[in-house]
């Protein structure tokens, strides 16, 4: 009886647990029925913007429910994969469409998913994109003033109207603002950048997705000099789970690339976008087909002979979507091409469509930097391997053998530091090996027949055939050992067609070879010369004015009647610094010339005076250390300060720190005299050349 009880137990459990894998499977494999939709146009504020935002934010409200939505966005939109990708859905994981381009009949099919309606305001730009934070966590519509009448005949009740609440105002008052109502409900795993193109356009192609994450959308700029957004924006990442994304990308008119990659890799954020990027909120929902496995079709010759030739290998930049896949030539010649890896999470069946996709002679390798795009420098450095890891698991996962880093992070410093390659080498011990950079870079190493590679070339759309094929040949020649090894990057707006017919013009000497047995042909040959980032003093040099708005703490400093400008002379170790102050129409000059490191100096001041304090000093004398690994400046001043009651040995000390961008210098000066005070802050911008 016992042994019966226990089989009809056995067969009841079989049936359970059949019946929620078979639940599961159905909910897996159910028919998706979408609703296409045609959103192509001139993305103009005073042109077809107003109709693609609302449809956005439409498609962000459905799409929570299931992939419901999707958007087609024109023949010559960056991403190109957006119909094609869609009719791989229909064909392979049973997509259901059907398009409807009026947008009444459309408001009227989808009437019962909003909760109602958010005005944007056309005079302000940022307006819309607030209102898509509204909208991500109110369901409500994004609309202009003239889709007012539309959507109130569906019965929908007003969220909020914009409508002149921000003019004059600007973006940091009307972000601040913003944080303060929104951000505490707000997503802290992910954010939205409506970056990109600025004026009258704007492609907020990615909000749905940021809608459907409830996330907060910002252009704000992560430039240093922009000091009120930099502040906002790095507080809000701050706040931030580590390891989040910071989807979309950077506003043009405000920063630079290298500038909003560097602010959220110290923050432990990884990038993932761009801003133009459409249907996430629907490609995150398909899943990869029941069983199937991320696996290369390319598989490596590992046991090339080795000739005494120039081997290169051809990597496509910036990740799959808006470089050549779908152009002329993949598929003739060995290829790399860079695998957005968050899309195992964030569009499984997109990334199953390029692995299936795949020509034998298209290789996938890992990018960039980390878990999505992160600069390794910038990374809390206690933290790298952390990262690295992360990003192994998601090399593991989708056959990436290979992995690739890029670092801007420093104005005009390609190169990384050895503790950055040991930790890469540590964390991805399985890896054939990595590259490194966008444009030429210069680190190198081999370890145990795993080369580390920087690019050798970088080939511009706009660079001429010949130019390409004179450059190629100018590189063998500087580097004369065979074989040569040469890292090839290509602009993701190159065909592979155009590509091979450079190396076609180059000669038998000059063999392409994938990724992978590049990497091990190398790493057998190991030739390089092993390069890391040497450290290197920041340049301190140039005529600089102070900023008195973006400096704190600075007494008389800050009078409107007062001019502080420094000039500062700089010869690796020794510098000249003149002071130039000016109080009304009162000039003063002090003089400093002094060695890092080398021995106290004296300024050539006859007379200071504390501004307006009762002391005064004929007596300075000074030292200087380089700070953190040359790129701070400590200055250690020494004071015999003439006062009422005789004299009093004052100490100062300055910080000099020159911003990323090399345009700002910030002098952090405490006093001994005032030890509960905060450090006064005094912002200096650099005179630019011919200004």
């Amino acid at each position: 009886m016992k042994n019966a009880s226990k089989i009809a137990v056995f067969f009841i459990l079989i049936f359970v647990f059949g019946a929620v894998f078979s639940n599961s499977y159905a909910r897996r494999t159910k028919t998706v029925h979408a609703t296409v939709i045609d959103v192509s146009g001139d993305w103009r504020i005073d042109g077809d913007l107003p109709r693609q935002a609302l449809l956005i934010s439409l498609e962000g409200i459905v799409n929570k429910t299931g992939p419901k939505i999707y958007l087609l966005t024109g023949k010559n939109y960056p991403y190109t994969n957006v119909k094609t990708v869609l009719d791989y859905y229909v064909k392979k994981h049973g997509v259901v469409t059907t398009q409807l381009n009026s947008l009444p009949q459309i408001l009227k099919k989808f009437s019962s998913y909003p909760k109602g309606y958010i005005v944007w305001d056309k005079k302000v730009r940022t307006s819309l994109i607030v209102s898509f934070t509204l909208a991500g966590l109110e369901d409500g519509l994004v609309v202009s003033e003239e889709y007012i009448p539309l959507v109130k005949k569906l019965g929908l009740k007003k969220i909020e109207d914009f409508r002149g609440k921000f003019e004059g105002k600007t973006d940091l008052q009307i972000y601040q603002w913003a944080y303060q109502q929104y951000w505490p409900r707000c997503s802290k795993e992910y954010i939205t950048f409506i970056g990109g193109v600025g004026g009258v356009r704007m492609q907020p192609a990615i909000a749905d997705f940021g809608m459907y994450h409830h996330t907060f959308f910002s252009n704000l700029s992560s430039r240093e000099e922009d000091a009120g957004e930099h502040a906002l924006i790095s507080k809000m990442y701050s706040q931030m789970k580590p390891f989040g994304l910071v989807l979309g990308w950077h506003p043009y008119s405000k920063d630079l690339e290298e500038e909003y990659v560097k602010l959220a890799s110290s923050h432990l954020l990884r990038v993932e976008g761009l801003n133009t990027i459409p249907n996430l909120s629907f490609h995150c929902q398909i899943p990869a087909s029941p069983g199937f496995k991320f696996k290369q079709k390319h598989k490596p010759n590992l046991h090339r002979k080795i000739e005494k030739k120039v081997y290169i290998t051809l990597i496509q930049s910036d990740g799959l979507g808006i470089g050549a896949w779908l152009r002329p030539g993949r598929g003739q010649i060995p290829y790399g091409w860079e695998v957005i890896m968050n899309w195992i999470h964030m569009a499984p069946a997109m990334l199953q469509f390029y692995y299936e996709q795949a020509t034998p002679n298209d290789c996938f390798i890992g990018a960039l930097g980390g878990a999505g795009y992160m600069y390794p420098k910038a990374i809390p450095r206690d933290k790298l391997p952390e990262s690295i890891q992360l990003a192994r698991s998601f090399m593991n996962r989708l056959d990436l053998h290979i992995f690739e880093m890029y670092d801007e992070s420093e104005p005009g410093c390609l190169e990384l530091p050895k503790y950055v390659v040991d930790d890469f080498y540590k964390g991805m011990p399985d890896a054939y090996g990595f590259f490194n950079g966008y444009w030429p870079t210069y680190t190198f190493d081999c370890r145990k027949g795993k080369p580390f590679v920087s690019y050798d070339y970088y080939l511009s759309a706009r660079t001429s055939l010949q130019t390409a094929v004179n450059d190629i040949r100018e590189l063998a020649t500087i580097n004369p050992k065979r074989p040569y090894f040469l890292a090839f990057h290509v602009r993701q707006n190159n065909d592979v067609s155009r590509v091979k017919h450079i190396m076609d013009l180059l000669g038998p000497e000059y063999e392409i070879v994938a990724p992978d047995e590049f990497l091990v042909m190398a790493g057998k040959a190991c030739n390089f010369t092993r390069r890391f980032e040497e450290p290197t003093p920041a340049d301190f040099s140039g005529e600089w004015k102070l900023d008195k708005k973006l400096s704190k703490n600075i007494g008389i400093y800050g009078s409107s009647k007062y001019r502080l400008v420094k000039r500062i002379k700089q010869v690796q170790k020794h510098f000249d610094i003149e002071t130039i102050s000016q109080y009304s129409h009162t000039v003063r000059h002090s003089y400093l010339s002094i060695d890092v490191g080398g021995p106290a100096a004296k300024s050539l001041d006859r007379l200071t005076r504390m501004g307006f304090l009762g002391a005064k000093t004929d007596s300075i004398v000074t030292t200087l250390q380089w700070g953190k690994p040359f790129q701070t400046l400590v200055f250690h001043t020494r004071v015999n300060l003439q006062t009422a009651q005789g004299n009093f040995p004052l100490r100062v000390t300055s910080t000099y720190h020159i911003s990323a961008n090399g345009r700002m210098l910030i002098v952090e000066e405490k006093r001994s005299s005032q030890p509960d005070k905060e450090p006064a802050i005094f912002v200096f911008r650099k005179k630019e050349i011919g200004r």
